[in-house]
Order: structure tokens, then C-alpha cells, then sequence
């Protein structure tokens, strides 16, 4: 790469008569500068615009200095432009801003190479094509400059230090050199006036990027020589070098990024350089992620071409094996201050450093995550021998202490290689991936420098066996990401719905958005949305669905702007009936809304076969704000987690207050609560054992709904209290969406289903309850008008119309009673906690209707019956739903 001739290093102007002035180049050493030309531009008031000069330059010297002959009263003194420029076609003399506007009227070349203007600051005095002016300096302007370091080029006047004035180092002068000016130093390396050379520390690659996460050198000129092995031309632009002669230090990387900023004169894959510059820690996105190690205003020279890149470091068997279970263990707080100490043996986050900006290969891949839009995919190597928990179907899970640092990300960057339509699955595998390893908001990243061959292995999406019937309940929940009427995936979520979860009875859904999605108008229904996903799972099912939310109001919601985002309920009126439909609020707005911009619970009462079970649907507020495990801050901070802790409180304590009320009342929590099943928020809910994760059901290594960074992981959750735990018979994730390319799935969660066994009540006693053993059981019916005893043994006694008075005796006792049969009071004089209520109708479909509320009266319990008959529990004041069969 032939280096970019540039100005280097000037005198106009310098104490006694005008001579010994000069102008510098550096280019690459021995080469012909003749087809370029030094043009100086008037710029003083009277002359501005006018050629004052015109200079052919010569031959760069063995150290790349090309100095114009000492000149004579040809250099003017005052405001004027210095360009260095290709294909010149003009003349000296020549007026090129007629008008004096500051804007040149001809440009008689065909490039500008390089420019420097100095002003003296005079009325009207114009510099011109965007030179970097450098400005007065006591009324004069700057008599020569130096490039310090040498060559380094930003465009901006800081790249030069002003010379001593009065000559010092030219020949014939004393000179006066003071702190803080260079010194004249023609066909010479740049120098201060402390004689230090102004070029910067020569420094191999691994010395700049040290044995730390922070480079020993930051903030420091230097130079290195390196071998370029990938180039990026969109961004970031610039090209990585690595030294083809490494020591045995793994703990050093090889590699480094060298930051150009612009496409003129990058290298070409293969050559060695030589590269000056400063040497930076870059933070992209924010300042929690790590700084990448790079050089940034570089001057370039290359030394040769076509060079045999260095072998690629194996990440894996073989070569250097990832830790797999710690990325980072030692005290916390900020890596980008140097705290901890470097260990890439068993520390993940230094593992990744040590190899930074190297060409790296990994073998034998499985995909732990879908392509993204971003065209990035996570990978194990090997197959993912080594891991600890594998999904059934090939990503890796996340543990409580186990982030699976031997997960790599790979990437297709469109200024290194564009995507060539690659698009990953979970379970896909890939024989080997090569390219260089980098540091890119919050991951360590292998930037693919090579197509790499992507085999397709099967990963249909799940089916599940659970379905509703005659007696048992069906609900499911399911974050359906952004749904608005514009969206084009209404049919696929129908037909997940009818053919994966076997159209559930009650769907719980989230990020359900208002009736024109984005639009932020005010509008907060979602009568359009709801409308649309009916019509399209009636067509998927032949199912009319209905459905319920309680909107929010405008804005307060999170989520997209415009969208409202909210939870609703999908539900089935032929199967269930919906009852009381509410949301959860903070009970303490004292100290703040625990769900500010947030989405309240929805709480839905649905009834089945005569029985109530509740659902509280659930969205928590994002982990947004959260910093990534391979981020500066250690350990990683758990965005929205006090929030989510306050909303789970608030939470537990109506169902609390329900459950006071029945302590074996059917509820569900369920939803995308945007929480992992052991960080606190979640174990508001369960710690105690009040409510119980469903995905305890299953095995570890299918418990997960969600997949980020490669892992796999649990971020919705089902959560049961006692009295639903006992009927639930099932619980399944349907692995439909979270393990596929994100062009292809239509929701980043999976859903998961519930079934649970709610038997309808029948117009046949049962043969025994609870304890009763049917041998020892006897039936009495109570006639009207009479008291009715049951004996010593455990009694199935029947009410009957008008007034009666029962009583069980000795042993757990079933008292029924029937709804059809006109009114009257019946009095049971011995209830206690072993008896149970039995509520049954003549009709076909009236089994369990004959309750229509319950009131519990100081001294005793009354039922009033569908047909306002009345059953009076004397004396009995803590009346559950258990007791009811």
C-alpha cells in the first residue's frame, strides 16, 4: 500500500530575511512525487484568490522526506493556502476567486492530496477548499509547523505544533526553542524542542494490547509493523493487522484493529505495514460495554505484499478450549478501570480478550441461537462437547450460576462479508468458521471472513399433546411481540394456535397493541387487533374466539411508542365463561408506581364446568438497561429487576387477599414476566411456596420459553397456587418461535400450555368422600319439615325441598343439595372442616350452577341456591372452596 503523500512540515516564514524557507512531504521511501504539485494560494486582502506559487516536487529520500530546495523570497509571509495537489492544469498568477467570496471559481486540478492554511488574522483574509487553518499567533500568522508525529493526519490543526521562529535547526541559526514548539527539522523526523524524536514508541502488537483488558499502552503514540488480514470498509472502517511471529504468551493477543475512518489508501489483505498511531480503547453503544483495544489516526506504509496470513488460532478441542462456567469471578465493579486479575484460563471475558483481534477458527459448530437481524448467530464448538445443560433440541441453557461462556457469536459484517443469505436455526451445524475476533457492543464477536457451510438439520416446530375435553380446562400464554392490525403474521399465529397449542380454551397473551399499532394519535382500543386475530384462528380452527383486555391509558404502557401494548385475554365462550375481568394497580403510590410504564396485570375469573379458576396475566417490565455478561460492569446489573420485585409484590398481595378469602382458590400467574425462575422478583411468588413454577414439571433442560446471546432460557413462567397445583394435569412449552431465525418466526418467546382436570359435578353422589369409606357410608335424604341425623359412620345426607334441619353426626359427613326444586331453607347444625358441600341440578348442564353467591354472616354461613333456596351452616364461619365437590 503506497502511503498517501502528505505536507509534513513547512516554513513561510522565520526571524531576519526570507531565506532557508522550505516545504516538507512524507510519502514512501525512494518514490517519484513528480505528478503532483505544491500550489500556495494568496489569501490577504487584495491578492486573495491569486497563485503565488507553484512547485514540482521530486524524489522522497530512504526515510520517505521529499524537502522543496531552500527558498528564497518566494514564500509570502501572511494568510495563504498550502495544497498539495494531482494533475494540476493552471499558472502561477492566476486569480482563482475573481469575486473574493472565499469559494474558488476554477479548481485546476484533479484532487486535492493534502492541505494547510496559516492566517494572520487580517480584515478580509480568506483561506480556502477546507484546509485546516492554523491560527495567528501574536498578530502574525504561524511562520512553519511540524506534523508531531510524523505524518499523522486528522485534518484538523491540532495534527501540527508551531516551530520555533527563530530558526532553530536551521542552518545558520541559533534559534530560541522554548516548551511547547517544535523544532525546524527538514528531510528529518519531526522533533520537539526537547530533541525527543517525535516519532512514537515502537511497540510489537502484543505489548499494545498487553495482559489485561485495558492496553498498558492507551492514549500513547506508537508504532508497529503487522500483517493485514482483514479489511472493513463500512462503519468502522479500517483493517486488522497480526504479528506473524508470536511469542509463547497465550495470555497476549497478536491482533489488532487499526482504525482508519476513511477508505483512501486502505491496505490490501496480506500486506505487511507498518502502522503509527494512537492507541485507543473504543466503547460502542454505551459506556457499561468494554473498550476495544485499536490504533486510531494512523499514517500507513507498506512494506510488502502478498504475505501468507498467520494460521488461525482453534478455539476448541485441540486448540484453546473456552472456559465453561465462569466469565468473571473476581471483585466487582468496572473492567474498564483495570480492576481483577487476567485469567483467560478460566475466566471467560479474558479468555475472549487474549485472543482479541486474531484470525480464530472454530470447528464442528452447532447453532445455540437463530441468525438475527443483525445477521449474527451464536454457536458451540465441537458440537457443544463440554457444555453443561443441552437442550433436547441443540442450544445450551442458562443456569442460576452458568452463562456458558464457551458460547461464540459469529458474525457477518457487510464491510468485511456480506451475508450471503445465511440464515441459522437452533440445532444447525457448521464444519468451520473462520475470521477475526473482535469486541462489539457488549460481545465478543468473530467477524467471519469466510462463507462458511451451513448444514440444515431438522427442528420442526412442536405440537403439543395437551388439549381440553369434557373435563379438563385447556389455557395457554403467550407473548405474541407487537401485534397490530398492519402486522402480515395473523395467520401464523392462528395456526399455531389451532394446530401447536390445540386451540386452548383461555389464551393469555401480551404486547397485544392498540387499534392502529405505531400511530401515536391517542388511540388505545384495540377493537381492530382483536377483530383481525378472531378472524384469522376462526379460519385456522373454526373457532369464534372472544376476546377482553382493559385498555391502557395513552402512553402509560412502555413498549413501542403509539402501540399501547397490553395483556388480553383469548377465549373460547363455548367452553368457558368469563366473569369478573380486572387489573392490578399499586395499593401505595406514596413511594412511587411500581408500574409506571409498565402493563398492569390483567385478572381474568373464567368458569368450567361449574368451577372459577382465576388468571393474572402478567408483563413485567423489560430487563431493559441490563448490561451484557460480557460487559465492562461486573457482575452484570439485572435491568428493571426492582421494578419487576415491586410489580411482583403488588401482585402477590391480591392474590394474597384472594386466597385469605379461599384458601384453595384456583389461580395462575402467568405471562412473560421478563425474569429468570431464581432472581427475586419471581421469588416473591414462590419462595414461601404460595404459588409454584409449572416448569418444575418438567425437565431442566426444557425449561426455557426464550433464547438471547446463545442461551436458552426461562423468561415466561406459569405460576399455580395450591388449589389449581392439585387439578393441574399437565404442563408443556411449545418450542414454536425462540429457537428459529428471526426472519422466519413470528414472536420472539415460545408459549406454553396448561391443562387442568376440573370434572364436571354429576347428578350422581359420589361413592365416598375424602376419607369416607363407601362400606361404612349410609344415604339419608331429609325430609321436609324434619330433622335428619346421620349416624356414627361417615353419612351422605341429601336436602330436600322446603325447610329441613340435618345434621352429619360423628365422621366426615357430604351434604348435598339439589338446584331445581323451589326455595326453602335447610339447616345443617353440625358442619365442620371434614365435611364437604355436594351442589347439584336435574337439568343436563345444570351440575354446579345451583351456587350463586356465598355470604358469610356473623355466627353463620349461608348459601343462597340458583333457586333461592337457602342452606344456613349454624355456627360455621370459614367456609373454602375446597369443601365443595
Amino acid at each position: 500500500m503506497a502511503l498517501r503523500p502528505r505536507v509534513n512540515e513547512f516554513v513561510f516564514n522565520h526571524v531576519g530575511t526570507d531565506t532557508s524557507e522550505f516545504i516538507e512531504l512524507l510519502a514512501d521511501p525512494s518514490t517519484s512525487l513528480a505528478s503532483y504539485r505544491l500550489v500556495i494560494i494568496d489569501g490577504d486582502s487584495g491578492a486573495r484568490g491569486t497563485v503565488n506559487y507553484v512547485g514540482t516536487p521530486g524524489t522522497t529520500n530512504a526515510s520517505g522526506y521529499y524537502v522543496t530546495p531552500f527558498l528564497n523570497n518566494q514564500l509570502q509571509n501572511g494568510t495563504q493556502t498550502l495544497l498539495l495537489v494531482s494533475g494540476f492544469t493552471g499558472t502561477s498568477g492566476a486569480d482563482l476567486d475573481a469575486n473574493d467570496d472565499g469559494i474558488l471559481d476554477s479548481t485546476p486540478w484533479t484532487s486535492i492530496v493534502d492541505s494547510v492554511a496559516v492566517t494572520d488574522g487580517g480584515a478580509g483574509d480568506l483561506t480556502y477548499a477546507g484546509a485546516p487553518v492554523l491560527p495567528a499567533s501574536g498578530g502574525n500568522a504561524v511562520g512553519g509547523a511540524s506534523r508531531i508525529p510524523d505524518g499523522i493526519d486528522t485534518d484538523t490543526p491540532v495534527d501540527f505544533v508551531t516551530n520555533d521562529f527563530d530558526g532553530a535547526g536551521l542552518p545558520g541559526f541559533t534559534g530560541t526553542p522554548v516548551a511547547g514548539e517544535a523544532l525546524n527539522t527538514p528531510g528529518a523526523a519531526n522533533a520537539t524542542v526537547a530533541g525527543t524524536p517525535a516519532g512514537p514508541t515502537a511497540a510489537t502488537i502484543r505489548a499494545i494490547q498487553g495482559s489485561a483488558q485495558v492496553s498498558p499502552l492507551a492514549g500513547q503514540q506508537v508504532r508497529t509493523t503487522g500483517v493485514v488480514t482483514a479489511l472493513d470498509t463500512v462503519g468502522g472502517i479500517g483493517f486488522w493487522i497480526q504479528d506473524p511471529a508470536p511469542d509463547a504468551n497465550p495470555a497476549t493477543s497478536e491482533g489488532i484493529f487499526v482504525f482508519t475512518n476513511t477508505l483512501t489508501g486502505l491496505p490490501a489483505v496480506g500486506d505487511t505495514v507498518t502502522v503509527t498511531g494512537t492507541v485507543s480503547e473504543f466503547t460502542a453503544g454505551n459506556a457499561n460495554n468494554l473498550g476495544l483495544t485499536e490504533l486510531t489516526s494512523p499514517t500507513v506504509v507498506r512494506n510488502s505484499s502478498a504475505n501468507p496470513l498467520p494460521a488461525p488460532i482453534l478455539i476448541g478441542a485441540g486448540g484453546r478450549t473456552p472456559p465453561t462456567g465462569v466469565i468473571y469471578n473476581d471483585a466487582p465493579g468496572n473492567l474498564n478501570t483495570g480492576i481483577g486479575d487476567f485469567d483467560p484460563v478460566n475466566e471467560g471475558v479474558d479468555f475472549y480478550e487474549s485472543l482479541e483481534g486474531m484470525r480464530v477458527t472454530v470447528n464442528n459448530a452447532v447453532v445455540t441461537q437463530g441468525t438475527n437481524g443483525f445477521d449474527e448467530t451464536w454457536v458451540l464448538a465441537d458440537l457443544g462437547a463440554g457444555s453443561a445443560i443441552r437442550t433436547p433440541r441443540g442450544g445450551v441453557l442458562l443456569g442460576q450460576t452458568d452463562d456458558n461462556p464457551e458460547r461464540i457469536l459469529v458474525d457477518f459484517d457487510p464491510g468485511v462479508l456480506a451475508n450471503p443469505g445465511f440464515q441459522a436455526k437452533v440445532g444447525d451445524t457448521i464444519g468451520s468458521l473462520t475470521g477475526v475476533l473482535q469486541y462489539d457492543f457488549g460481545n465478543y464477536r468473530i467477524v467471519l471472513t469466510a462463507a462458511p457451510t451451513l448444514t440444515s438439520n431438522p427442528l420442526p416446530q412442536e405440537v403439543t399433546s395437551l388439549r381440553g375435553d369434557a373435563d379438563t380446562l385447556s389455557f395457554a400464554e403467550w407473548n405474541v411481540e407487537n401485534l397490530d392490525p398492519s402486522d402480515p403474521k395473523f395467520d401464523a399465529i392462528a395456526s399455531i394456535i389451532g394446530i401447536n397449542l390445540r386451540a386452548p380454551d383461555i389464551l393469555a397473551l401480551q404486547e397485544i397493541q392498540d387499534s392502529n399499532g405505531a400511530t401515536n394519535d391517542g388511540t388505545t382500543e384495540a377493537t381492530v387487533t382483536a377483530a383481525k386475530l378472531i378472524a384469522a384462528v376462526r379460519a385456522a380452527t373454526g373457532i369464534t374466539y372472544a376476546y377482553a383486555d382493559i385498555a391502557p391509558a395513552n402512553g402509560t404502557s412502555g413498549g413501542e411508542p403509539g402501540g399501547n401494548i397490553r395483556p388480553g385475554y383469548l377465549y373460547n365462550p363455548n367452553r368457558v365463561q368469563l366473569g369478573a375481568l380486572s387489573t392490578i394497580t399499586d395499593s401505595n403510590l406514596s413511594d412511587g408506581n411500581a408500574f409506571a410504564s409498565s402493563r398492569l396485570p390483567l385478572v381474568g375469573t373464567f368458569r368450567f364446568n361449574g368451577q372459577d379458576v382465576t388468571l393474572v396475566n402478567v408483563h413485567s417490565t423489560s430487563k431493559g438497561g441490563s448490561t451484557s455478561s460480557y460487559g465492562a460492569v461486573q457482575p452484570p446489573v439485572n435491568g428493571g429487576e426492582a421494578a419487576r420485585t415491586a410489580q411482583a409484590t403488588e401482585t402477590r398481595r391480591v392474590i394474597d387477599a384472594r386466597l385469605a378469602a379461599d384458601p384453595s382458590a384456583k389461580i395462575a400467574v402467568l405471562g412473560d414476566h421478563n425474569e429468570f425462575a431464581w432472581n427475586a422478583p419471581q421469588q416473591v411468588f414462590t419462595a414461601d411456596g404460595t404459588l409454584t413454577n409449572l416448569e418444575e414439571l418438567l425437565p431442566e433442560n426444557e425449561r426455557y420459553t426464550y433464547t438471547f446471546d446463545g442461551n436458552s432460557q426461562g423468561l415466561d413462567h406459569t405460576l399455580a397456587t395450591g388449589g389449581l397445583l392439585d387439578a393441574v394435569s399437565a404442563f408443556d412449552v411449545v418450542h414454536v418461535n425462540s429457537e428459529y431465525a428471526d426472519a422466519v418466526r413470528v414472536s420472539d418467546h415460545d408459549p406454553s400450555v396448561t391443562t387442568v382436570s376440573l370434572a364436571r359435578l354429576g347428578t350422581t353422589p359420589p361413592a365416598f368422600i375424602g376419607t369416607i369409606d363407601p362400606a361404612a357410608t349410609r344415604t339419608f335424604f331429609a325430609s321436609a319439615g324434619t330433622t335428619t341425623t346421620g349416624g356414627s359412620a361417615a353419612d351422605i345426607i341429601f336436602g330436600s325441598t322446603g325447610d329441613a334441619t340435618v345434621a352429619g353426626g360423628a365422621g366426615a359427613d357430604l351434604f348435598g343439595f339439589f338446584n331445581g326444586n323451589g326455595g326453602g331453607t335447610i339447616t345443617v347444625t353440625d358442619f365442620s372442616t371434614a365435611d364437604r358441600i355436594g351442589l347439584y341440578g336435574f337439568a343436563a348442564g345444570a351440575e354446579g350452577t345451583a351456587l350463586a353467591g356465598t355470604t358469610i354472616a356473623a355466627g353463620s354461613t349461608t348459601l343462597t341456591l340458583a333457586d333461592s333456596t337457602r342452606v344456613v351452616l349454624t355456627g360455621y364461619t370459614s367456609l373454602t372452596a375446597s369443601q365443595f365437590v
